[in-house]
Order: C-alpha cells, then sequence, then structure tokens
C-alpha cells in the first residue's frame, strides 16, 4: 500500500488540479512543475499536456469574456445612436400631424428638413453597421487591381469642393503625376479617402486648409490627409479608430457613430496596409495610410 500511494502521488495531485480547475469555471490558475524536457514518463507528458491544455482554455475564456463585454457595449451604443434620430424624427412627424391646420408654409418646411436630416442620419448609422459587419466577418473581399490612386484622390476631392467652399476652408492636393499605380479596391479606397476628408472637414474651422498628398516609398504609397483643425487630445489618440468611439473635439462640441474611422481601418489593413494618427490640440491632425503599388508599377 506504501508504494502503491508513492506511485500514485503524482497521479492523486493532478486529479485534485483538474478537479479544482472544473469547479472555478476553468478559471482557475494552474501550474507544472514539470517541463517538456524534463519528462521521463507517462505521468509527467500527462502533467504537460493538462497544463497546457488549461492556459489555452483559460486564454479562450478570456478572450470570449472580451467578446461577450465587447458586445453588451456595441449594443448600448447602437441602441443610444439609434434611439435619438428616431425620436427626433417622431418628435417632429407627430408635431407637423397634430399643428397640421395651425403652422405655416414656412415652419411645415422647417419641420420636414429638420425630420429629413435625422432620417438620412439613421439611414447612413445603419449603412455603416451594416458594412463594419461584412468587413469583420470578412464577407467583403477587396477586388484589387491596378489605378492611378492621384486620379482617385482628384476625384474623390472634388465631390468635397463645394461642402469646403460653403464652410470656408481650403481643400489642397500635392500628388504629381509620378505617382505609380496602387494595387487596391477601388471602391474601398474611395471609401477610405470619403471617411477621412469628411472626418477632417467636420473638426476644420472657417479660413483652414486639409492638404492631402501622395508619396511613393519602394512598394507602397504613403497617403497623408492633413487638417489646421481643432486636434485630437492626446488621451483620445488611442482610441481613435474604435467602434463608437465619440471624439468631443469637434467644431460644433457634438459626437459622433464613430464608425467611419473604425471602417477605415479595416479596409486598409484587409489591403494589408496600415493606418495611423498624429494630433495636437489647436494644431490639427494627421492621418496617413499605405497601400501596395502595383507590381509591374514597382519593377
Amino acid at each position: 500500500l506504501l508504494v502503491f500511494a508513492v506511485l500514485t502521488r503524482r497521479l492523486r495531485t493532478l486529479s485534485r488540479s483538474m478537479e479544482q480547475f472544473n469547479r472555478r469555471n476553468f478559471s482557475a490558475p494552474v501550474s507544472c512543475s514539470v517541463r517538456a524536457e524534463e519528462a521521463t514518463d507517462e505521468i509527467d507528458r500527462l502533467s504537460i499536456t493538462f497544463y497546457e491544455m488549461a492556459v489555452h482554455i483559460r486564454a479562450q475564456m478570456e478572450r470570449l469574456r472580451e467578446t461577450d463585454d465587447m458586445r453588451r457595449e456595441l449594443v448600448a451604443n447602437v441602441s443610444h445612436d439609434l434611439r435619438t434620430p428616431l425620436a427626433s424624427l417622431q418628435g417632429y412627424l407627430e408635431t407637423l400631424i397634430l399643428k397640421d391646420d395651425t403652422i405655416t408654409a414656412d415652419e411645415r418646411r422647417v419641420y420636414l428638413s429638420t425630420a429629413r436630416q435625422h432620417a438620412e442620419r439613421l439611414a447612413k448609422l445603419v449603412m455603416e453597421l451594416f458594412e463594419l459587419a461584412k468587413l469583420d466577418a470578412m464577407e467583403v473581399k477587396p477586388n484589387r487591381e491596378p489605378f492611378p490612386l492621384a486620379e482617385l484622390v482628384h476625384d474623390v476631392t472634388q465631390k468635397f469642393q463645394l461642402p469646403a467652399s460653403q464652410q470656408g476652408v481650403r481643400i489642397e492636393i500635392d500628388a504629381t503625376p509620378e505617382i505609380p499605380f496602387a494595387e487596391a479596391d477601388i471602391g474601398m479606397i474611395e471609401r477610405v479617402l470619403d471617411n477621412l476628408i469628411d472626418n477632417a472637414l467636420q473638426h476644420t474651422p472657417q479660413g483652414g486648409t486639409i492638404r492631402l498628398s501622395l508619396a511613393a516609398h519602394d512598394s507602397q504609397i504613403n497617403v497623408k490627409i492633413k487638417d489646421t483643425g481643432s486636434g485630437i487630445p492626446e488621451d483620445e489618440l488611442p482610441h481613435i479608430f474604435e467602434r463608437f468611439y465619440r471624439k468631443t473635439s469637434g467644431k460644433s462640441g457634438s459626437s459622433g457613430a464613430g464608425l467611419g474611422l473604425a471602417i477605415a481601418q479595416r479596409i486598409v489593413e484587409l489591403h494589408g496596409g496600415r493606418i495611423s494618427v498624429s494630433s495636437a490640440i489647436n494644431r490639427g491632425s494627421e492621418f496617413n495610410f499605405t497601400l501596395p503599388v502595383h507590381p509591374f508599377a514597382s519593377t
């Protein structure tokens, strides 16, 4: 019996560790006193295998908890951002119905215009939610093809010239004809440029400037969008690309839904590039992202 007890001591220790790990919902810390190179028999190898499995399970459980927390936060943020324009839209429509016989044509036009703005905001948010969900689920694959990135930058910028001039903001482009062709999905990159220019326009005051510049380095093209706007506080920079992160440094002090930059980051990452930001309060912000050069253009 004494010999049997000595021989089975390691098995009993391993069994207690397994039971404790199970009772604590796979979250109890597990230690292993045997290293892989020191294993002498099946019991040592079983202990090492259990330890590695427990570490992997704990990591998976932690990731599941983090995912669940993110899901709860996402649902809360989505509910808030959907509820606000819905409540405003409902309020204006109810006012039109209740005061249909008393309001003037000008007042009716103002109510309808405001209701339309809230409806457009709601539609944009829903569209961005679907777009981000597809990008995260890898349902959308980039349709890579060679195209002149400088021409795309000029085309996209042209769309913002009118609202920029109305706000008293100047948009400049610094792109030479020598910029090589990029290899990317034109529609996706247009969306990235749309989001970054629109973001810069929202945070640049009257008399400010938004400057887009392109530069080729080896097998990559660097795209820079720099503005002279209000800037981003240093403590907000690490969170600027997070979903539903609300920036409070805009011209109007209002906060957006926080999806445009998250979508831009996901698209750039799908193309194997990276996006970054640098900023300082009252000195503007600078967004940079990279795209691959088409192979025939880099040879």
